[in-house]
């Protein structure tokens, strides 16, 4: 899959929110008061939270398995303040901006393998309290804020969950988790000159400690990188805007790459680099796997892959046949029938250059001249190349969409404003 998922992530957000059932009466939530409920896929409940400013809320699912439920907290307008899912955390933490009254509100995601009723109990705490043994890892003062970057030590000490912790004037005003175990890789800054270990490091380090603003929205704002402690995956990077709130406007999930930050956007933030995924594993080794370079920056919130910063001098032709030749011995005449197949060489790597510097139809013509005369299945790995394509970064460039964590914020008041008409 490729790396940032634009389209795959609308769709899968028009999925969870695309149908509500009816309405239920508005419930109370109550600290230490634990509540029973039960969804059919597709089912939505709510419940009302009496907050003052500051308050924390914590509500956290238990269930035999993974719950698999979507939630929001939205104000007394119906505004979303604060989305999430479970696949990435066991619980929904929101902090009051303001005393009034606030809606939590609880999906179970349709899926193809949701059926039945999905029973689970929603445990709600009002009190803040990080577990004894919890380490802070890192520190920075951003706009006021201090963060901090906790440990959370699991029932192994060497293992558990990480915590970030918004604080100004000494209150808490947001959290960022990820419960993914990481121990003691997870979240990080990666503008910590303590992390540089490269002259390069060094450098992106700098460019982002000298940009306040680095989405280019005129708020300073936190990055926030998170690795999962895998072999070479995987990572993510958070932007939080540090203004009057504490806001997250973008997750990047680049899987098995980084994001480095390379230079200024002239229309405001920062440029990045990362490296295209659609092709990890595909057909070859991950070690063997062509991973294209990907300039990205900030357009309408939103961090977009700019192919206009990617193109590159065409090579000849004759570079490209002999390119080709050589790559034609190393394939074998055994029939082509289904992704997953070895092939001696990563061949379309040659392929994706041609495409991501900005001359895709040579890359058809050197598939061409590339693909053995007695090897079936040509057509076959054409269209398998082109579907793994159309999930990568070049498959977006002519997709406009809203920001994933907006649109999700948005999908969140329509359940809400459907509930409350019924």
């Amino acid at each position: 899959m490729r790396s940032i998922q634009y389209l795959t992530s609308l769709v899968f957000v028009v999925l969870i929110f695309a149908s509500v059932t009816a309405a239920q009466s508005m419930e109370s939530l109550s600290p230490g008061k634990p509540v029973a409920i039960s969804l059919a896929p597709g089912d939505a409940r709510s419940f009302g939270l009496e907050m003052k400013a500051g308050d924390f809320a914590e509500i956290r699912f238990k269930a035999d398995d993974n719950p698999e439920v979507a939630f929001g907290f939205l104000d007394a307008s119906g505004k979303a303040l604060v989305t999430g899912n479970s696949a990435s955390s066991n619980a929904a933490v929101f902090i009051a901006p303001k005393d009034g009254k606030y809606t939590f509100l609880v999906k179970y995601e349709p899926s193809p393998d949701a059926s039945g009723q999905r029973k689970m109990t929603l445990e709600y705490s009002n009190k803040f309290m990080l577990p004894k043994g919890s380490k802070q890892k890192a520190v920075s003062t951003i706009n006021g804020f201090k963060v901090r970057i906790m440990f959370v030590p699991g029932e192994d000490p060497e293992w558990g969950d990480n915590v970030v912790l918004f604080e100004k004037r000494g209150a808490l005003k947001g959290i960022l988790r990820n419960d993914g175990n990481a121990g003691f890789t997870g979240f990080s800054f990666p503008d910590d000159p303590a992390n540089a270990e490269t002259p390069e490091q060094k450098k992106q380090g700098a460019l982002l400690r000298r940009t306040a603003d680095k989405t280019g929205d005129g708020i300073p704002d936190a990055m926030i990188d998170y690795y999962s402690g895998g072999a070479h995956c995987c990572f993510s990077t958070y932007f939080v805007n540090l203004g009057n709130t504490v806001d997250v406007v973008e997750v990047v999930n680049t899987d098995n790459a980084t994001l480095a930050a390379i230079g200024v956007n002239p229309k405001g933030g920062l440029r990045f680099a990362t490296n295209e995924n659609a092709f990890a594993y595909w057909n070859i080794s991950f070690a063997g796997s062509p991973m294209p370079e990907v300039i990205l920056e900030f357009t309408n919130g939103e961090l977009r892959p700019n192919f206009a910063l990617m193109k590159k001098p065409a090579p000849t032709m004759a570079k490209l046949r002999a390119k080709a030749k050589a790559a034609s011995r190393k394939i074998s005449n055994n029939p082509y029938t289904e992704v997953g197949m070895d092939f001696q060489e990563a061949f379309w790597g040659e392929m994706l250059d041609l495409i991501y510097t900005g001359h895709e139809p040579l890359a058809w013509q050197y598939f061409d001249m590339v693909w053995p005369a007695k090897k079936p299945g040509k057509e076959k790995f054409k269209a398998d190349f082109k579907e793994a394509l159309a999930e990568s970064y070049y498959g977006t460039r002519n997709i406009n969409t809203s920001n994933s964590m907006r649109n999700s914020m948005q999908l969140f008041e329509k359940i809400y404003n459907t509930m409350r008409e019924q």
